[in-house]
């Protein structure tokens, strides 16, 4: 580490990731609760970071009742749950018991029968479990599972293979990848592999370094243009997200992140729009925490993000080109916001199209 600032966001990344995996996973469930009783005691025990506690109670409580359905689950919930990111991150725990559980038996099948049969079944039962305009939050959750707990990234590319073979249509393939890709790449962030942040000379942090090393991957892989170009630039929207989520408490730590990518302009160049979209499409969630206007949460964006102001002049320009000036473009057309948009389109690149 060169000096105390580069130290300082150092230690505020490594408590602000520590703490959000330990939020996840210290959630707690009955296997006698109801879903409504498990929300209602898990959350009066911890009010931290609730999008997160949720997503951990929803993970528990679906891992020990996978026949069960969030969409049916929902209905019994009082209205402060129904905010669409409370919703969106409750479709994320359910995808990851879901996820977790077909990825299992993926592995133990001997059967390419049975192995097809997994694959599929997971899609369909996100699609079927969940609330309209949020099977995506759920899907997504898969690739994340890869990283974080089955640590196997082939399993994936076999899946996809899956996906592209079978009678779906290609525009569903085509969403499918990208919403896993997306989750690969939040996966990357938060992967046991890739917790502490490191310093070397040629990356600054592990995440953009699987990143790296994953698109050239699908760049020799054997998938078509389309299906390359949607897993690639989702996977770093994906990774961008993550970050962003680390960093709406200290701009510093994204804006580090995004000195890197421009130290290696030659490689990243391309994925600019991506990187944008997944810094933007992580703060809307923020737009959507309450169930009414941005307004309600505006202090907060600004003092935390419009207001930063980078101390030399090459980070205000990178910071003015990928946070700033996009996310102004966006508060904008904030007044207009279709409050009916579908949450699960925030968790990928394809298809958001609300952004500048």
């Amino acid at each position: 580490m060169k000096n105390t600032t580069e130290q300082e966001i150092f230690f505020s990344e490594l408590k602000l990731k520590l703490h959000l995996v330990a939020v996840v996973a210290a959630a707690k469930v009955n296997s006698k609760d109801t879903f409504t009783k498990a929300i209602q005691d898990g959350m009066s025990k911890n009010t931290d970071y609730p999008p997160f506690i949720l997503e951990g109670i929803t993970f528990k409580y679906f891992s020990l009742h996978l026949h069960e359905s969030l969409h049916d689950k929902l209905m019994n919930l009082s209205a402060e749950y129904h905010c669409r990111t409370r919703i969106s991150m409750m479709h994320v725990g359910m995808g990851m018991a879901l996820g977790l559980h077909y990825l299992k038996a993926y592995k133990q099948a001997t059967e390419k029968k049975q192995k097809d049969e997994c694959v599929l079944s997971f899609f369909n039962e996100c699609v079927s479990k969940s609330k309209k305009g949020y099977a995506g939050c759920a899907i997504e959750s898969l690739g994340l599972l890869i990283q974080t707990h089955m640590r196997d990234e082939g399993i994936l590319f076999k899946w996809v293979n899956v996906l592209i073979n079978s009678d779906l249509p290609p525009e569903i393939v085509l969403q499918y990848i990208a919403w896993i890709y997306h989750g690969l790449g939040r996966g990357y962030y938060f992967a046991p592999k890739n917790l502490l942040p490191t310093y070397a000379s040629h990356f600054k942090y592990m995440p953009l370094l699987s990143l790296k090393h994953l698109i050239n991957k699908i760049r020799r892989s054997e998938l078509t243009e389309e299906y390359a170009s949607c897993a690639i630039h989702n996977a770093v929207a994906g990774v961008f997200w993550a970050i962003s989520a680390v960093s709406l408490t200290n701009p510093s730590i994204l804006l580090d992140y995004l000195r890197f990518v421009r130290e290696d302009i030659s490689f990243f160049s391309g994925y600019h729009n991506s990187i944008i979209e997944g810094i933007q499409s992580n703060f809307a969630m923020l737009s959507i925490t309450m169930p009414y206007r941005i307004k309600n949460m505006l202090p907060t964006i600004e003092n935390d993000l419009l207001l930063y102001i980078p101390s030399s002049q090459q980070d205000k320009l990178i910071w003015e080109q990928f946070v700033k000036k996009p996310r102004t473009g966006y508060l904008k057309k904030m007044n207009d916001f279709d409050l009916s948009i579908n949450v699960e389109n925030i968790f990928c690149v394809q298809g958001f199209e609300q952004f500048p």
